[in-house]
């Protein structure tokens, strides 16, 4: 996934409520973006082994966006839906242009990009069919998702620090784009928002949690709970390293650089339940050790490392012979 969907000449059916027979000229047409599995290894892979391709994907959300009004979070089956957490179509095509794929039209996704980004859709109907950020009026009024925020109208319910943590991701990369197309306004929101993060990061435990609209932290609290309402497939332990985009912000909040980093190689020598069926594969792109940043090899955490990929392997095996292989994303 994603996989084409256009005809031998070029016709597809339009998207979501579009009854319209379209032609793609000069491109292929793609849908079933599974993009909260994808964004992260999948598509940063395909811009450099298939920029054609890539190039294509980015048109195809376009036309999407253009055919149904929103730009989609997680298109499956020609549609919207609302199923996952995030907004990543805005990191899959900020990562094509940063690496020059850039035959498509930039107005175009930044005028959509930013619509999710900015605009709450209010219209309950389409809301519900999957248009728009889930829950982004409350992600805006207190800059994250407090436990109050049970995010109703959505396949995965509640989950609130791994929205938060993501939308923080999305709106950097968001910025990014932004400050290349020459919006610098829209871009410094961005960046302010960006730091949301830290919003639910608890520095009494050192881990993301839950967290009130009052401010207040939500208990119980185990960081290595396998199934918490405000994380999403994963645990608190986990999902506290998503800060991709302000690794030195998160080794401050840590306590410091020797704090950080062994926690890192914890992050990646242990075996953590994920629940919910969660693919192991996603289990260490989420909760994976950053390098050594004296320049020097880490020797013990790539060991680690190498040791839970035989894990990984082991797991996603099982799953095969279960018939769990979700989306893919199975190892060989």
């Amino acid at each position: 996934m994603p996989r084409t969907f256009s005809d031998a000449d070029g016709r597809y059916p339009g998207f979501a409520e579009d009854s319209l027979i379209h032609h793609a000229v000069g491109f292929n047409y793609y849908d079933d973006f599974s993009l909260w599995d994808t964004y992260r290894a999948v598509h940063p892979l395909m811009t450099i082994l298939e920029p054609t391709k890539s190039a294509h994907m980015v048109k195809s959300l376009l036309k999407k966006a253009e055919q149904g009004g929103w730009m989609p979070i997680f298109p499956s089956w020609n549609n919207y839906t609302s199923a996952m957490i995030g907004d990543h179509a805005a990191s899959m095509i900020t990562d094509a242009y940063a690496k020059g794929i850039r035959d498509f039209q930039t107005d175009t996704a930044w005028k959509y990009m930013a619509k999710n980004a900015f605009l709450f859709n209010d219209d309950v109907a389409s809301y519900k069919a999957g248009k728009g950020r889930r829950a982004l009026d409350s992600y805006l009024k207190y800059h994250f998702l407090p436990m109050e925020e049970k995010v109703p109208d959505s396949f995965h319910k509640q989950e609130q620090v791994s929205r938060t943590l993501e939308y923080a991701y999305d709106d950097f990369v968001l910025g990014n784009f932004a400050a290349q197309i020459g919006k610098h306004t829209e871009s410094k929101v961005l960046f302010v928002r960006a730091g949301n993060w830290i919003n639910v990061f608890d520095p009494s435990t050192g881990y993301a949690r839950g967290r009130n609209a009052d401010g207040s932290w939500f208990d119980p609290f185990d960081p290595n709970a396998a199934r918490t309402p405000f994380i999403t497939e994963g645990t608190p332990f986990q999902h506290t390293w998503y800060v991709p985009h302000d690794v030195y912000g998160l080794m401050n909040a840590m306590g410091g650089k020797s704090r950080h980093l062994s926690s890192g190689s914890i992050c990646s020598s242990i075996q953590i339940n994920t629940g919910m069926g969660m693919s192991p594969a996603i289990r260490l792109l989420i909760c994976m050790p950053g390098p050594e940043l004296s320049g020097k090899p880490n020797n013990g955490s790539e060991k680690s490392l190498m040791k839970n990929m035989a894990q990984v392997r082991a797991d996603s095996a099982a799953m095969k012979t279960q018939g769990r292989c979700r989306h893919g994303w199975c190892f060989p």
